[in-house]
């Protein structure tokens, strides 16, 4: 790719890392037993540990990078609660059992709730804000589409969402070009890297082991728990929990043909003028 193409003040690293760049920091040494092992050190992994931590089950994260060196770092920070349940690779809706679909919905609800409980109650300062979305639609028969979503967005996931005609697309966006569209009232927006660090610093604050440059290699059953084999040791524990989504590998190879990983990719613009933000 020709050089000249980039801003001079173009960087390949993520614009997100300025606020929090992922680091392995001091070595935290693997312990040789815990109740819990986590494999993966991202926003799952480190919720799972914060919420087994509270109830004095002993825990250890295992990550295989830096602290953050993976996409909960590097993702968009939308939090949609659900609106993208059913999206395809394409982009067209696809047809999902309905239970299923409510079960999922219900679920990403929930997701969205302890987003917003976790950054109140451990004061993670990264930019929360639930100012809702505007989804556009490509032409009448994406518009009739989302149509036919609102009562299940509604009904199982609590999103407030409701169309917006052509005409009065305005009043959303300073644009003509979507043929209207549909307002979730309940999404967010973060910080990703930030609200990263503020799991980790709450996971800290509560003493839990967290170990970077620590790739599991191995894990199988021994007794009645586990034998965990990393990179810097091996280590027993009563259960282990993969958290390694997008990341899955040979590892858990059952695991590994449900999860596939997803490319994301985001531009950024100047800063927008405030009359133009605010129209």
């Amino acid at each position: 790719m020709h050089p000249d193409i980039f801003h001079k003040d173009f960087t390949s690293t993520p614009y997100w890392w300025e606020a929090y760049r992922p680091t392995a920091g001091e070595l935290v040494d693997v312990p040789r037993t815990a109740r819990v092992a986590i494999v993966g050190g991202g926003y799952a992994g480190l919720s799972a540990a914060l919420e087994l931590t509270k109830h004095g089950v002993d825990t250890v994260v295992l990550e295989a990078n830096e602290l953050g060196f993976g996409a909960s770092t590097r993702n968009g920070g939308a939090v949609s609660g659900g609106v993208n349940v059913g999206k395809s690779f394409t982009g067209k809706t696809v047809e999902v059992d309905g239970d299923r679909v409510d079960r999922i919905l219900s679920d990403a609800a929930d997701a969205f709730a302890l987003i917003d409980r976790l950054i109140d109650k451990e004061k993670i300062d990264c930019f929360w804000e639930k100012p809702g979305r505007f989804v556009g639609a490509w032409a009448r028969s994406h518009y009739d589409a989302q149509s036919q979503r609102l009562a299940m967005l509604n009904a199982a996931a609590q999103s407030g969402a409701y169309m917006v005609p052509c005409d009065r697309q305005r009043e959303e966006i300073a644009s003509d070009y979507y043929f209207g569209g549909m307002v979730v009232e309940r999404s967010g927006k973060l910080h990703p890297a930030l609200y990263y660090k503020g799991l980790l610093d709450a996971c800290r604050r509560r003493g839990v082991a967290i170990c970077a440059k620590a790739a599991v290699t191995g894990v199988g059953r021994e007794g009645s728990g586990w034998r965990v084999e990393t990179a810097r040791g091996i280590l027993s524990a009563g259960d282990v929990v993969i958290a390694t989504n997008g990341y899955t590998s040979s590892l858990t190879p059952a695991l590994r043909r449900r999860v596939v990983p997803i490319a994301s990719h985001i531009i950024a613009t100047e800063e927008l003028p405030l009359d133009l933000a605010g129209r």
